[in-house]
């Protein structure tokens, strides 16, 4: 936990190389049983990889993480892990795959009662209606 914790603030503060080490180090060190651990651990280094522009790895990397969490009772995993997703899109220059997944994530949050990541996630539609000069009615999730 603590070496994925690293590997997210190294990606933050644009340290690839180091981030890179910690998600890869993080993610082998998880063992397979651990099958929630393996999927977020894997979402760390899926967003790594985006980051350094290795988009079928971290596609391969978030569709095996998602195919765990989607049916389990983790919703807040699953939701976190939808917006790493998205954002991971953007990165890779896929916006319109990104807002999907923003858009389900919003609705789990939602339905959690998670306000602060509704918020989030609607600054996030909506800098995409200014951009786009779409409707917000037609672009969030009731």
């Amino acid at each position: 936990m603590i070496l994925r914790g690293l590997a997210e603030v190294s990606l933050a503060r644009g340290d690839l190389v180091r981030a890179a080490e910690y998600a890869e180090e993080a993610f082998k060190v998880v063992p397979d049983f651990d099958r929630l651990a393996k999927a977020t651990h894997g979402v760390t280094l899926a967003r790594v990889r985006a980051s350094q522009g290795r988009e079928a790895e971290a596609e391969s990397l978030f569709q095996t993480s998602l195919r765990f969490l989607a049916p389990s009772e983790y919703a807040v995993d699953l939701a976190l892990s939808l917006l790493k997703y998205g954002d991971a899109l953007l990165v890779l220059k896929r916006p319109d795959r990104a807002w999907a997944l923003f858009k389900r994530a919003q609705e789990l949050f939602a339905n959690m009662g998670s306000t602060l990541f509704v918020r989030e996630i609607d600054a996030r539609l909506d800098a995409r209606v200014h951009s786009s000069g779409a409707s917000c009615a037609q672009e969030r999730v009731p």
